[in-house]
């Protein structure tokens, strides 16, 4: 589990990597601050549903790696 606002002030964070971690859910606002950020890999974890907004706040995103989830 990562709390909400977790990553706020790190606005200058370009990749972040959670992979393996066996998160199964996010919270819409685990990403907030994150307007930077290029690359999100969330790839093998155990996630079954994504808020519509959790990427809201992902301005600049390229690259999302989430395959091997439960979506």
């Amino acid at each position: 589990y990562i709390e909400p606002y977790s990553f706020e002030n790190l606005e200058n964070l370009y990749k972040l990597v959670l992979q393996r971690n066996s998160l199964s859910s996010l919270d819409e606002n685990v990403f907030y601050g994150l307007k930077k950020l290029v690359y999100l890999d969330l790839h093998q974890n155990m996630i079954e549903i994504l808020n519509e907004h959790i990427f809201k706040d992902l301005l600049n995103l390229k690259f999302l790696k989430i395959r091997r989830n439960l979506l």
